[in-house]
């Protein structure tokens, strides 16, 4: 009888300890899937803020119009092409204008001349320039004021030796008008990195490449509708929220922006002066295949 009942105690303790095991390894396994997932998906964060700008979104170019009204209603179209996302995930619209064939008339500075023996300035609007620039001296431009006000990017502003308080004298080339700008601000990018700056891709290094364009100037957008819009083009900057997005929409977004190049600028009216540019397809192709490969690594516990 005492044999039995050491047995069957034996068999218990037995249990208890199997059961014990399977709660250990159990937690042991839950805690290191959810770690491998929480990697990759930190990983997948990194990665999209790593990549380049046009892998962060879309860029649709072209003639502004030949009237307020025209850019106006270019604009709301490609909010309203957007408005429902991109892939299922939510989007921002930025716009930008820029005038062209405005030359700044002895300029202070000792910036190289042009060919032509010319210095030209990038006059521009920006949408949202105080949320994404750092205001390094003086004050952001109020549309409206006379002369026209205008805040210049930092490397900008140091080649053309410009400063708070400065007046460019300004030349339209096309028409032969000629008017006045005052400096108001200089600025730096918050972020050089923001796919917001394909917008203005000079202002990092305050000339456009091989040219002698000096810019950013970006002055009011109802200063610019009213001065700069005649012969100006425009562009606007679709970003959609990559961060944080599943596997199933960031494949949804990459096949629907692979797409855009061809067929955006006919979707929305603009015609074949417009172009659009996006590499989306390519980031949104990387981070699904790490996915499969993480996926694939949280198998083995």
């Amino acid at each position: 009888m005492r044999l039995v009942f050491r047995r069957a105690g034996q068999a218990g303790s037995l249990l208890l300890a199997c059961i014990a095991t399977t709660l250990i390894a159990t937690a042991v396994l839950t805690g290191l899937t959810d770690y491998s997932r929480e990697v990759v998906d930190v990983g997948s964060a990194s990665a999209v803020a790593a990549a380049p700008a046009d892998e962060r979104s879309v860029l649709l170019r072209g003639p502004a119009g030949r009237s307020v009204a025209d850019l106006d209603a270019r604009g709301d179209a490609v909010r309203a092409r957007f408005a429902g996302g991109l892939g299922g995930l939510d989007t921002r619209v930025a716009a930008a204008g820029y005038a062209s064939g405005r030359e700044l008339l002895d300029p202070p500075g000792t910036a190289a001349l042009g060919a032509d023996g010319g210095v030209l300035g990038s006059v521009m609007f920006l949408d949202g320039l105080a949320d994404h620039a750092v205001l390094r001296a003086g004050a952001w431009p109020r549309p409206g004021a006379r002369p026209v006000e205008a805040a210049i990017a930092e490397p900008a502003a140091a080649a053309l030796g410009a400063r708070v308080g400065s007046r460019l004298p300004v030349l339209d080339r096309l028409s032969g008008a000629r008017s006045e700008i005052a400096v108001t601000g200089i600025w730096r990018p918050r972020d050089p990195t923001a796919a917001y700056w394909l917008l203005a891709p000079d202002a990092a290094t305050g000339v456009a490449a091989q040219s002698a364009t000096y810019g950013p100037i970006v002055v009011p957008r109802a200063d610019f509708v009213r001065g700069f819009l005649a012969s100006a083009s425009a562009a606007w900057l679709v970003e959609p929220a990559l961060r944080g997005a599943a596997p199933g929409q960031l494949t949804a977004a990459g096949r629907q922006a692979a797409a855009l190049p061809e067929t955006l600028p006919a979707e929305l009216g603009f015609g074949t002066s417009a172009v659009a540019t996006t590499r989306i397809d390519r980031l949104a192709e990387r981070l699904t295949r790490a996915d499969l490969v993480g996926r694939s690594a949280l198998v083995t516990p």
